[in-house]
């Protein structure tokens, strides 16, 4: 029987693996090459997504070692996989995970890892060797402890980079050099970011953009003694920077003032203390999205009415303001209202201390805002 289903063609094979349970499909393709062959065809349809992570099976590692040049996209939680190896094979684990290491390798398909490691062992260095190899990775997310500098600087190819690890700014401005592909990065707290206007002048098809903001002070309004050319160098060298994400908290003008060079902007997050700073934001003429965490200790909704009567291409405003006013909706659509050819405005709002905002939102003209909003007390509870 076993000798029948070998003559048979690889269309007739596929037509039969559609009725197989997977891990008999599975158990088959692992011991005979020509059933390995048709299974491997079959799967690129439906197995190109990996996600090792959690309760990890025999099946899981199986199916990957089978399955390897058809995934493009992997999730590995590297604590995860350690621990199932250990259970599973306890002083064989290493073997092992070179193993696995030895699998990566052969995956010519993959475009998009997302890695992580809590723990301080090397074994998100192993892995990182081994992407290396695979000239096809296009996106490359990273959350670990520890990372050598010397592994980043080999993903030349890279168009998509995400780095939560302790990485100085010259080891960033390092590894970002040759990668003159890169279209966007992220950066945590833990990567210095003191030499991005630097950076730019290596990733000019950079177009999407975030990182951790250090003012000169730890005040919310500080005064200022030197000038930070952060935003200065992203507004004259990223000539193509579409969206931008600014973690910590601007206080300073001159910084504010700076950022709203950036012309270029179609998104962009960032936080205030200092009510001026918003209403420098009306500079970002092409700016379709906007969304503001406000620190500051007044009611200001007067500088958001400005900022949104400046901007004509806005489309969504996210506020989050522990002290606006809860008819702030209706008076953004008595601004908008005199404007005929305006796109409507999604309009969110967290942070009302009042609980009015049902009465409130009948008053507004659905025509030009589209709203939504949270009160305080619900905003809180989602922090």
């Amino acid at each position: 029987m076993d000798m029948f289903i070998l003559k048979l063609d690889s269309y007739c094979l596929e037509y039969i693996l559609a009725y197989l349970d997977v891990r008999d499909a599975l158990n088959f393709a692992d011991t005979c090459s020509r059933f390995r062959d048709v299974f491997k065809l079959w799967a690129r349809r439906k197995y190109v997504i990996s996600y090792i992570f959690a309760d990890i099976s025999t099946f899981e590692l199986k199916l990957l070692s089978v399955n390897a040049e058809n995934i493009q996209k992997m999730y590995i939680d590297v604590d995860d996989l350690i621990l199932y190896l250990t259970e599973s094979y306890n002083k064989r684990k290493t073997y092992f995970f070179k193993k696995f290491c030895m699998t990566l390798k052969e995956m010519h398909s993959l475009q998009n890892v997302t890695l992580c490691q809590e723990n301080k062992y090397a074994y998100v260095q192993e892995i990182l060797l081994a992407l290396n190899a695979i000239d096809s990775l296009k996106h490359l997310k990273l959350s670990a402890q520890k990372c050598k500098p010397s592994l980043l600087r080999r993903f030349q190819q890279l168009e998509n980079l995400s780095l939560n690890v302790p990485l100085s700014s010259k080891d960033l401005l390092a590894s970002c050099q040759s990668m003159t592909y890169l279209s966007t990065l992220h950066l945590s707290d833990e990567v210095g970011s003191s030499m991005l206007k630097d950076i730019v002048l290596y990733c000019p098809l950079l177009r999407e953009l975030s990182f951790h903001f250090k003012p000169q002070n730890n005040s919310l309004n500080c005064i200022r003694v030197g000038k930070s050319n952060i935003f200065g160098a992203l507004a004259d060298r990223a000539k193509y920077l579409k969206i931008l994400s600014v973690s910590g908290i601007i206080s300073d003008l001159y910084d504010a003032e700076q950022l709203a060079r950036i012309s270029s902007l179609n998104i962009l997050r960032c936080s205030f203390s200092n009510e001026d700073c918003v209403l420098a934001l009306g500079q970002l003429n092409l700016l379709e999205e906007l969304r503001i965490v406000s620190c500051c200790f007044t009611n200001i909704a007067l500088k958001y009415l400005e900022l949104i009567r400046a901007c004509s291409k806005l489309t969504l405003l996210s506020i989050m303001d522990f002290r606006i006013s809860s008819d702030f909706g209706s008076m953004a659509a008595t601004v908008l209202e005199k404007f005929v050819d305006r796109q409507p405005l999604t309009l969110f709002i967290y942070g009302h201390r009042e609980s009015t905002i049902v009465a409130n939102a009948a008053n507004i003209n659905m025509n030009v805002v589209k709203y939504q909003t949270m009160t305080l007390h619900e905003t809180l509870k989602l922090l």
